[in-house]
């Protein structure tokens, strides 16, 4: 399987672009306005560290990643030549773009993403966040969430609180009861599909290996 030329990777200081050693560069400049062009609005103001790996980027190809970057509202905080990994522990991690939202996300607001979303507060009533992958939120789903979107029935939504309007996952659609009962141990929430129905059930990380 070819790797992908950019990949959106999120980290407990933020978000990171790590563009591929082999590829061509304008293959990357391409990758990359196709990865930052579904969230367009969501990136306005980021600081963004770029990480070029083994390769070394002439300041002609620096100045033109930064372009890109400027023209969707993004700083390109360093552009950084760290070694990576091995290859074996490249595929233990795997490349699973990740979009890290450290916001809430509000009535009329609309995130869609072509990997994982992390929000870092609410999704308020009237917001739709739309996901290729799984969708955790660190704080409560009252609005449209749509895990697996391609069609990835293994996708969950996790959530301090969910209490969605929709929640849909892969071609499975469901709304929160009027009245939803407590969960029995109380913590975070999941949503998965079970059967031919989307269940919300206590969160539960052993869980998620029984998915994939």
């Amino acid at each position: 399987m070819a790797r992908e030329a950019v990949v959106f990777k999120g980290t407990r200081h933020g978000i990171t672009i790590q563009i591929d050693d082999e590829a061509e560069f304008e293959q990357v400049l391409t990758a990359l306005r196709e990865k930052l062009e579904p969230a367009r609005d969501f990136f306005l103001g980021a600081s963004v560290k770029l990480v070029a790996g083994r390769r070394s980027l002439a300041a002609g190809e620096q100045e033109a990643l930064m372009e890109v970057a400027k023209e969707y509202g993004i700083t390109l905080t360093t552009i950084d030549d760290e070694p990576r990994g091995t290859p074996e522990s490249q595929e233990d991690l795997g490349h699973e773009p990740t979009l890290l939202v450290r916001r809430t996300i509000r009535s009329g607001q609309r995130i869609h993403y072509p990997g994982h979303v992390v929000i870092l507060g609410d999704v308020n009533p009237g917001a739709e966040v739309v996901a290729a992958g799984d969708i955790v939120i660190l704080g409560t789903l009252r609005g449209m969430a749509h895990a697996g979107a391609s069609g990835d029935e293994n996708a969950v939504v996790i959530g301090l609180h969910l209490e969605p309007t929709q929640l849909r996952i892969a071609g499975f659609i469901c709304r929160s009861p009027d009245e939803k009962p407590p969960l029995r141990h109380g913590g975070p929430e999941m949503a998965c599909v079970q059967g031919d129905v989307i269940v919300i059930r206590t969160y539960d990380a052993s869980l998620l290996s029984g998915l994939k």
